[in-house]
């Protein structure tokens, strides 16, 4: 058994290079709840000993931004470097922390004005069996899903994903089962191994954590994102309301870490 529990912070970010998932995820929620001065100045000697050219030491580096991030304190150098990290996977999980420190601002709830006056809309055409204000969500949630850093960074505009590191959105039940369980996915990100349409996908390879968007996005963009990737594609499914995203942010509002897919399964079975 790994010590964690009360361990001093330069063992806990050791901890941070063991292959086990589940040591890595216990130890950040661990380092959560220190000092971020103190973590933070750790981090900083502790990433000295790793080169970002080399693709071995991409997820050590991941993981010091993402510890970076979750005291929000921004170091633009190690940004820098894992964004030119010779590891595609760091590279977009480090465009997705790049994204909350540039244009998303985590501590507002909502994307900035300037954002929105920038974004070039999309010519979206609805599905004919979205009318009324589940239409206008769904055009809404088209224009979310393109923005930089946000779900077609990962699950690319076809919804196909990218195996064996981000999963597709589909025909994926994950997308079109549980709205509930959709939603807190959304909210406060994901992370752990998961098995989408016969192919796992697996932190101790390198997976990053489903970003939590709970930060950056309203609740009515929330629910147009949702309602849009659960009517694209090969998806058919009811549309997200602003009210529903609202309803479940408050049930979880004192949530501060990722959910773990085996959490959200046992309170929301996967539909066959």
């Amino acid at each position: 058994k790994v010590p964690i529990d009360g361990q001093p912070i330069p063992a806990l970010l050791e901890n941070l290079k063991h292959p086990v998932d589940g040591v890595r995820h216990r130890t950040r929620v661990e380092l959560s709840e220190r000092d971020s001065k103190e973590v933070i100045e750790a981090t900083q000697k502790w990433i000295k000993q790793f080169d970002p050219t080399k693709a071995e030491h991409a997820h050590p580096l991941l993981e010091a931004l993402w510890l970076h991030q979750q005291h929000n304190v921004r170091n633009t150098a190690l940004l820098e470097a894992v964004l030119n990290s010779p590891e595609p996977h760091a590279k977009i999980a480090a465009a997705t922390v790049q994204h909350h420190w540039g244009p998303a601002d985590p501590t507002k709830g909502k994307m900035p004005s300037v954002i929105l006056q920038e974004e070039t809309k999309l010519v979206v055409t609805v599905p004919a069996h979205l009318t009324g204000d589940a239409a206008k969500s769904y055009t809404l949630g088209a224009n979310v899903f393109v923005r930089d850093g946000h779900c077609a960074t990962c699950h690319q505009p076809t919804g196909a994903g990218l195996a064996p590191a981000y999963p597709p959105l589909d025909d994926s039940p994950w997308v079109t089962g549980s709205e509930d369980r959709l939603i807190k996915l959304t909210l406060h990100g994901l992370y752990g191994p998961m098995e989408v349409k016969g192919v796992t996908y697996d932190p101790a390879k390198g997976v990053p954590p489903m970003t939590a968007f709970g930060a950056i996005l309203s609740d009515e963009e929330l629910a147009g994102v949702l309602t849009y990737v659960r009517n694209t594609w090969s998806n058919k499914a009811a549309p997200v309301l602003p009210a529903a995203v609202a309803k479940v942010r408050a049930a979880t509002k004192d949530r501060s870490i990722f959910w773990a897919p085996e959490e959200l399964l046992k309170a929301h079975p996967l539909e066959k």
